[in-house]
């Protein structure tokens, strides 16, 4: 055997699964206001929570809690994994803030059904935003 062929494929980049500061929500308003304002996409894996945002672009933020996925891998394996899905997304969301809930389910899902299951939050989440009107944007929390 060669040495290339029992090698390990190389590692992704540093930062790969990282989303520009423009691409994430970053401030307690913001979570609040998709909480109390956002439609809902559920099914036993995740939560999507989202409203239009009066941006350019889609924002993208997490809640995976302690309590429903309980070990630190398994919460980041599943941030990963929906980061990268939006960071490729084509064509890309309408201009939204999206809140990711895990739920109990995500902590042993495999990786096929964690992915058909952001597959069809995406689809969701399209035609749902397309039908609803932009709420203003407001300063206050």
């Amino acid at each position: 055997m060669s040495p290339a062929s029992t090698a390990d494929p190389p590692a992704p980049a540093r930062g790969a699964f990282r989303l520009r500061p423009g691409q994430r929500l970053a401030t307690e308003a913001e979570f609040d206001r998709v909480f109390r304002e956002g439609q809902r996409s559920v099914d036993r894996l995740f939560t999507f929570l989202f409203r239009p945002n009066g941006t350019a672009q889609a924002r993208l933020g997490f809640a995976v809690s302690r309590q429903r996925v309980r070990r630190a891998v398994q919460r980041n394996h599943l941030r990963r994994l929906v980061r990268e899905s939006f960071r490729t997304l084509e064509p890309p969301l309408p201009a939204v803030d999206i809140v990711v809930l895990a739920r109990d389910a995500a902590a042993t899902a495999t990786n096929p059904e964690i992915t058909a299951s952001i597959a069809g939050h995406w689809a969701r989440l399209r035609r749902r935003a397309a039908v609803a009107p932009a709420p203003p944007e407001t300063d206050s929390p």
